[in-house]
């Protein structure tokens, strides 16, 4: 007895809404500028940014997010310059 796995079609990814580039084995490259309510603060800032990827798996369309924190360092606070 056999057994197939559904085809899946990558239909695009988002990154905070924005549609990605994707390169011809599917992968995107995530980039955006920093946030300006983060600039002039504090020595370090933790912010998140939002990604999505849509696929076609069978023939059911599905959406997967990740939220993915990092933390923006201030160089001009840095004790260590």
């Amino acid at each position: 007895m056999s057994h197939s796995l559904p085809a899946v079609v990558l239909e695009g990814m988002r990154v905070n809404g924005r549609p990605i580039a994707l390169d011809r084995l599917g992968r995107g490259k995530v980039s955006f500028p920093v946030p300006r309510s983060a600039t002039g603060k504090a020595d370090s800032v933790t912010a998140h940014w939002t990604g999505t990827i849509r696929a076609l798996i069978g023939t059911r369309s599905d959406s997967f997010t990740i939220r993915v924190p990092y933390t923006i360092v201030n160089p001009l606070n840095r004790s260590d310059k």
